[in-house]
């Protein structure tokens, strides 16, 4: 089986599973919060997928208890209409990216695709 060439209607929508704690990294706070060479972790992705023509639109999959997207966001006025934080991770990284699917399914065409991103894989 081949997968499809995208339709000229079809959207490139952005999904990012941020609901994770980063327990094998350590430290005090969640890993894609942690600086790497001056900026959060999360900020390499979401800035990446701000700037891109061919993505339509980002979600940002945090935990419900995530008390630091917030401050972060605040900091961040290029994301403004551009990144919508669904507050639905999961246990794990692959909940998370169906809590995800599933919140966002409703506004997705037919022809969209969804492409998923780890928020702590800085190197896109």
């Amino acid at each position: 089986m081949t997968a499809s060439a995208p339709s000229p209607q079809a959207r490139h929508i952005a999904l990012i599973p941020a609901a994770g704690i980063g327990a094998r990294v350590g430290g005090n706070i969640p890993k894609q919060y942690l600086p790497l060479a001056g900026k959060p972790m999360l900020q390499y992705a979401l800035d990446t997928f701000a700037v891109s023509a061919a993505i339509a639109h980002t979600f940002l999959v945090v935990s419900v208890e995530d008390g630091y997207i917030d401050d972060f966001l605040a900091t961040q006025p290029q994301l403004a209409g551009k990144l919508t934080v669904l507050r639905n991770g999961g246990a794990t990284r692959q909940d998370s990216v169906l809590n995800g699917l599933q919140a966002i399914k409703a506004q997705l065409g037919a022809d969209d695709w969804v492409l998923v991103h780890d928020a702590a894989r800085p190197g896109l």
